[in-house]
């Protein structure tokens, strides 16, 4: 018998069998263990901290020019205390007391604050407008956090939520870069296929699913709140949206449609960035009125853009002009997290989500 061919065949074999394995831990498992290992790390703050940030190297609005660095450090730098469990605002402290409400607000770096005082975040504010009319005391809580994947968010919901008993839960994911990494390298995310773009999309919708099967389990209500995104955001983010809006008008979910509000702010008395027939112009308006500020030649997509270069240097020269709602892309302004927690107490009035008012 001639043992040579069997021998062939099986280095064969076991060489595509090798291949293979190396080709899962290299392609799938290590990348994913390091997503994990960086959703665990981003969830977890060390309790009762305070922590600074200064200008975050991140891909909005940080000047090119070395003698502008002075100009980010008067709206992006700011500094946040964790609580008894790592979170920010109040400690989640004793059981709930009998006769009180409690909302807790689960989401991303806006829902977070990320670029804002302690005092400032939107949930913070939402429990002020709350009990300055409710008949009885109202907590909320603020489970969220910054640079945290969809599947991270949902995480922090199932590991708090039923120890806090909330009566209400208020849902915003975000579409983080942990979740979507390509957002990094390709902002317009032009090299991603539509069956690899058609996946994220249905796992953010399953995360939505997920959260609200967890509510129902918990028998509570459920409120879904968008990202916020401006016209500076990549322009495929409103695709997100459409998935979220989607779902919760399927699951007949109150859906609190943040990105919306930003757009009618921004054109009432805001900055907005217009892209068409081959320029890209920045307008101001003031009551409704627009002013044109800068406009520069420019098609959407160049080299991966969605910005022309020209444009962040013309707000590196005018350091006032910014945004109402947002300090960058998406993270709101002080005055940003004002508007939307007075949209959203209102929202949730409308819905009947709230204790009774006082007379």
């Amino acid at each position: 018998m001639d043992w040579r061919k069997p021998l062939t065949w099986f280095l064969v074999v076991g060489i595509i069998v090798l291949s293979s394995l190396l080709a899962w831990e290299f392609l799938y498992r290590r990348p994913h263990q390091r997503q994990n290992s960086q959703v665990e790390q981003l969830i977890r703050l060390s309790p009762m901290t305070t922590v600074a940030v200064e200008h975050p190297d991140r891909p909005h609005w940080i000047p090119d020019k070395l003698e502008h660095k002075e100009t980010i450090r008067t709206w992006m730098n700011f500094s946040f205390t964790t609580n008894d469990e790592g979170f920010r605002g109040r400690d989640f402290g004793p059981a709930k007391a009998a006769g009180s409400f409690r909302i807790i607000v689960v989401g991303e770096c806006v829902a977070f604050g990320f670029g804002v005082s302690d005092d400032e975040p939107y949930p913070v504010l939402l429990e002020a407008a709350i009990n300055s009319a409710a008949d009885r005391p109202v907590e909320v809580f603020n489970l969220s956090l910054f640079g945290v994947a969809p599947q991270g968010i949902l995480a922090l919901l199932r590991e708090h939520a039923d120890a806090l008993a909330p009566d209400l839960i208020i849902f915003a994911p975000g579409t983080d870069t942990v979740f979507v990494p390509e957002h990094v390298s390709s902002p317009a995310r032009l090299d991603l296929g539509q069956q690899k773009y058609g996946h994220m999309l249905r796992a953010y919708y399953d995360i939505l699913a997920q959260a609200v099967l967890y509510a129902r389990k918990l028998g509570k209500p459920i409120v879904l709140v968008t990202p916020t995104m401006n016209s500076f955001f990549v322009p495929d983010g409103f695709r997100w949206l459409k998935v979220m809006k989607d779902f919760a008008a399927q699951q007949e979910i109150p859906f609190f449609d943040t990105t919306a509000l930003v757009t009618k702010v921004e054109h009432s008395h805001g900055l907005v960035l217009e892209t068409d027939g081959g320029l890209q112009r920045l307008v101001r308006y003031q009551d409704g009125n627009p002013e044109g500020l800068f406009e520069t030649p420019f098609i959407l997509g160049t080299e991966g853009r969605h910005v022309a270069p020209a444009i962040y240097s013309w707000l590196d020269d005018n350091p006032t002009i910014r945004p109402v709602m947002n300090i960058d892309e998406n993270h709101l302004t002080p005055e940003g997290h004002r508007i939307v927690a007075d949209a959203l107490f209102a929202f949730l009035q409308s819905h009947n989500l709230l204790p009774s008012q006082s007379n």
